[in-house]
């Protein structure tokens, strides 16, 4: 039993000479039992030997599964720096080109036997040498000792190629030990930013172009994201509206309208975020900073990602209301009269033919009366037309204040004025007696004195002047005549008051009776 003391006598160990051990029993393990029952113990320098053999026969397996594995991951690496899609390169203290991947002598034109040992700067433009001697310079003043990214240097520059054609390129570099640790080195990666700053460069012409007309563009730019809150507002916005673009972001439109605008254009809007879709002339009532109301005529167009879903929109409006004013203007010119801002005759028309045809339907009378001032002439030839005027304003409020709101006054024309009074009754008598009251009532409210303003020079002079009207009337009932035949009956019915001695009313003989 000796031999098993033997061989378990206890030897520093390492994971090579405990494998070689195990080995070793493996192969040896009838060896040992025929050796303890016939002969002697193996002597302990033998067992050592042959350890020391299998311990050696491992390492060399290692060192060589080792050395495999560095050839590999060698040739793995040059593949990798050779293929890369970006110059790799090594430049020494003095400039030099060391080594370079293919990449780089692609990029640059040259064979990479014929780059080694070229001056970097052979391949920089003239006039961008200066920026690759203060990278180098800022390289120098940093710690080299320092693997860091803390060290590194970017710049970008126009490089040359070997046929003199340029391209810019970015120069990222960093000055590291060189292998041998004996001297520094320039470890450089090289990108082709050409199209990038091609791209660049576009973009940048397209916003300067972008803001120069957002800026001298009378409309307001905007841009808003998906839950309506505004990005971007052009400068515009302060003439149109008095708030400076940094207090519109971050709000909403609807923060600047009237409620009921809220709700309508908000539905609106809703409507169009749905579809995702543009929109053009939508009319919206807007509030400046100083209260004033603005009336705006808004286009947009939505932004959407590349997977379709809605980022926002961006749009323009433009502030009409002065042409909204004008188109009133032009309205009233058309159908009011300048004076008095009653109807005009072309308006009378067009109510008259509402009046016939309401009739119609409702089966009751109208009337109407054709109203002639006494006496206006005299007073434009005492006072002038500018006092004359003044009564004529005073008369048309008059005879608003008499009618009901359904009910038309119009100015005919000088000193003739026609009320319509609408679905009077279905009884021809009542309805007459309805006419005849309000015509009453005109021709008391009319021969109230009327305080009016006589210019003289630059005194003006206040005095009291009694106006009196002649009225005729006519009652219609559905279309049995035409609007001229009403007028024209009116008209003379209003000469016979004025043949009765003015300041008088007059039936026509023929208006029209209710089958």
């Amino acid at each position: 039993m000796a031999s098993k003391n033997k061989v378990g006598t206890k030897h520093p160990t390492s994971p090579f000479r405990q494998r070689a051990e195990d080995l070793w029993l493996e192969k040896n393990a009838e060896s040992i039992i025929a050796n303890e029952q016939s002969i002697p113990v193996t002597p302990d320098l033998v067992h050592e030997l042959q350890v020391h053999q299998i311990e050696l026969e491992m390492q060399n397996d290692e060192l060589h599964q080792a050395q495999f594995d560095l050839e590999e991951s060698r040739a793995r690496f040059e593949d990798l720096y050779d293929s890369a899609p970006v110059g790799y390169f090594t430049v020494s203290k003095e400039g030099l080109i060391l080594q370079a991947n293919l990449t780089l002598s692609a990029l640059l034109g040259l064979a990479r036997g014929e780059l080694v040992k070229q001056p970097l700067t052979r391949f920089i433009h003239r006039e961008d040498k200066d920026i690759f001697h203060l990278l180098r310079k800022r390289l120098s003043s940093s710690n080299p000792s320092i693997e860091s990214t803390a060290n590194k240097q970017t710049c970008e520059l126009r490089m040359l190629r070997a046929d003199g054609t340029t391209f810019w390129g970015q120069l990222t570099s960093v000055f590291t030990k060189s292998v041998n640790k004996d001297s520094e080195v320039l470890n450089v990666v090289l990108l082709d930013v050409t199209e990038s700053r091609r791209v660049n460069d576009a973009l940048k012409i397209s916003e300067n172009r972008f803001r120069d007309i957002a800026h001298i563009s009378a409309d307001w730019i905007w841009e808003v994201d998906s839950n309506a809150i505004y990005t971007y507002a052009s400068q515009s916005v302060y003439t149109l509206l008095g708030y400076r673009p940094d207090e519109i972001l971050g709000k909403t439109p609807f923060d600047f309208m009237p409620p009921d605008e809220v709700i309508r254009v908000g539905e609106e809007f809703s409507r169009i975020v749905a579809t995702k879709s543009s929109f053009k002339d939508l009319e919206n009532i807007v509030i400046g900073k100083d209260g004033t109301s603005h009336i705006t005529l808004t286009n947009g167009t939505p932004i959407l990602d590349g997977h379709g879903e809605l980022l926002g929109y961006r749009g323009v409006d433009r502030d009409i209301t002065r042409y909204r004013e004008m188109e009133a203007e032009v309205r009233d010119l058309a159908f009011f009269d300048t004076l008095t801002k009653l109807p005009n005759r072309r308006l009378l028309s067009d109510r008259l033919t509402q009046s016939i045809a309401a009739s119609k339907r409702s089966e009751r009378y109208c009337a109407l009366m054709f109203l002639d001032l006494d006496n206006f002439k005299q007073l434009n030839d005492s006072y002038g037309h500018e006092v004359g005027d003044l009564l004529l304003i005073e008369v048309s409020k008059r005879l608003q204040s008499i009618v009901r709101e359904i009910d038309t006054v119009a100015r005919y024309g000088g000193d003739e004025f026609v009320i319509i009074l609408n679905t009077l009754n279905i009884n021809r008598t009542e309805s007459k007696d309805y006419a005849r009251v309000i015509a009453e009532k005109i021709i008391a409210t009319l021969s109230q004195p009327y305080l009016l303003y006589e210019t003289v020079g630059e005194d003006e002079s206040l005095f009291q002047h009694y106006c009196t009207a002649s009225i005729g009337i006519v009652l219609y009932y559905a279309d049995f005549s035409s609007q001229d035949t009403i007028l024209k009956q009116a008209d003379l019915a209003m000469y016979e008051a004025k043949a009765a001695g003015r300041n008088t009313i007059h039936f026509s003989d023929h208006d029209q009776v209710r089958i």
